[in-house]
């Protein structure tokens, strides 16, 4: 089933259980539709495992917070724009 560029134009979508995201059709149709922030969970995936690619598909620029043990999880974040900040932990100061 294909879906339009339309379709995803102002809505916010959350992908989860992104294993094997990176490289994926879905990382290419989100690119293709010029999307501003792609946000991703549960990356099995660390630091040493990224390729240049997978750190900043096109036009995005990759943020990872990755999981400090094996077998964890961590989240991503693509950006076409550079965040004015990040904040890197918990809001409760741990």
């Amino acid at each position: 089933m294909e879906v339009s560029s339309a379709y995803w134009r102002d809505r916010p979508t959350l992908v989860t259980g992104a294993t094997g995201l990176l490289g994926s059709w879905l990382t290419r149709r989100l690119l293709e539709a010029k999307a501003d922030v792609v946000c991703i969970q549960e990356i099995k995936a660390h630091a040493a495992d990224l390729t240049d690619a997978m750190r900043n598909p096109g036009r995005l620029k990759g943020y990872f917070h990755f999981a400090e043990k094996k077998g964890y999880s961590g989240v991503g974040l693509y950006c076409r724009r550079e965040p004015d900040r990040l904040i890197e932990g918990c809001a409760t100061g741990q």
